[in-house]
């Protein structure tokens, strides 16, 4: 899809979002390689196996907010896994883990 802009466009800087179907650390990589930035949510049996995070199931048993993050400084692919109402885990090539703050929960009903 991406080699379908017009070439006037494929020079701009584009940050591209996924959801956990699409996301890979192989198309973070690529896509990086050719000058995107790249976020998204990514599936545990796509993190590698060898990866320093801690499993879903450890960080089930931690408080609400806190996380654990690694940085691949071979490709500056952040991986970062969180403790909310369920374990959240993302990768991005754009964004950092800073700065932090708390929100607010907001009801909606």
């Amino acid at each position: 899809m991406l080699n379908e802009l017009p070439d006037t466009k494929k020079n701009l800087r584009y940050s591209l979002y996924f959801d956990n179907l699409f996301t890979s650390l192989h198309l973070l990589s690529n896509l990086k390689a050719l000058g995107y930035g790249v976020t998204g949510t990514i599936r545990d049996n796509r993190v590698p196996k060898n990866c320093p995070l801690l499993s879903k199931a450890i960080m089930k048993e931690k408080a609400k907010g806190e996380y654990v993050h690694i940085l691949v400084k071979t490709n500056g692919i952040l991986l970062i896994r969180w403790a909310d109402n369920n374990i959240v885990s993302m990768v991005s090539t754009t964004y950092g883990i800073s700065p932090l703050e708390e929100q607010p929960r907001r009801k909606i009903f």
